[in-house]
């Protein structure tokens, strides 16, 4: 798990967790790794501890002619405890950080023997990808600045939207297959320790696993590039391509950000 979520667990044991759990989940944790307690294979979310779902969560016309599978891009888990603690942080992510009703999925499979853990479930309206959400049950999951243990920034200024273009810049740094955080961290240390930088210089960055993650974010001036950051977003890839291009996942995560700039923050043909 991420660090953050091994602090999430020591919380959870002294009973602290962000929002609204239902009473007892945490005293019952102890049998969270029978299996036969799920015989069906399905965990419920009172099972994992989900938080009440906000208003503005729609029914889901059923029946629909899609399925859509993708991947959280977090760590994996592999005991029911550990799943139940990823399974709370992705719903307090998408309702806190987000700003969803709930958390986004239909259903979310585990790496746990295989339990499936409800999630919106058969009758409401996801939030898994926006062109098919109405037709469809569950594009791209972004690894959040609290989940790769960034510090805060020590300024920000708000973008301005519509954004005008893309910017596509390299680290320079090493390129990184299983170790991006690191990199990414010691990055944010660089920057913020530089004249008129007060956090990351990039609003996103796309590691050679194939991930993308968050950095100043869809919302706040970047400064990836001097004198073009006020109305555009900053994608940096990690590593160093003078002599060899990105290899093709950390290619394919990059043009799944942008279509997602380009569906969901009104960005036009014209900026790429």
């Amino acid at each position: 798990m991420y660090p953050v979520c091994r602090k999430a667990m020591a919380a959870e044991s002294n009973g602290q967790r962000a929002g609204s759990r239902p009473a007892g989940y945490i005293a019952e944790r102890g049998r969270h790794e029978q299996p036969n307690n799920y015989p069906d294979g399905f965990v419920t979310r009172r099972q994992w501890g989900a938080r009440k779902e906000k208003d503005g969560v729609e029914a889901l016309n059923v029946p629909v002619p899609y399925v859509v599978i993708h991947h959280t891009a977090t760590e994996d888990c592999t005991t029911i405890s550990d799943c139940m603690v990823q399974a709370r942080y992705i719903q307090d992510f998408h309702m806190d950080s987000n700003g969803w009703s709930d958390v986004g999925y239909n259903f979310m499979v585990a790496g746990d023997a295989g339990l499936v853990y409800e999630a919106r479930g058969w009758t409401k309206l996801g939030a898994h990808v926006k062109s098919y959400n109405r037709v469809s049950i569950v594009d791209l999951n972004i690894v959040s600045r609290r989940a790769w243990v960034a510090e805060r920034p020590t300024h920000t200024t708000n973008m301005t939207t519509p954004i005008g273009k893309v910017l596509i810049v390299e680290t320079s740094t090493e390129g990184c297959i299983t170790d991006c955080i690191r990199i990414i961290r010691h990055l944010q240390t660089d920057h913020k320790g530089g004249p008129f930088l007060w956090d990351i210089r990039y609003n996103f960055l796309v590691g050679g696993d194939g991930k993308v993650y968050e950095g100043r974010g869809w919302s706040v001036v970047g400064a990836a590039v001097p004198e073009c950051n006020q109305d555009s977003i900053g994608i940096c890839f990690v590593g160093t391509f003078s002599t060899e291009p990105p290899p093709e996942k950390q290619i394919k995560a990059a043009e799944r950000l942008i279509h997602r700039l380009r569906r969901e923050q009104g960005l036009h043909q014209a900026g790429l």
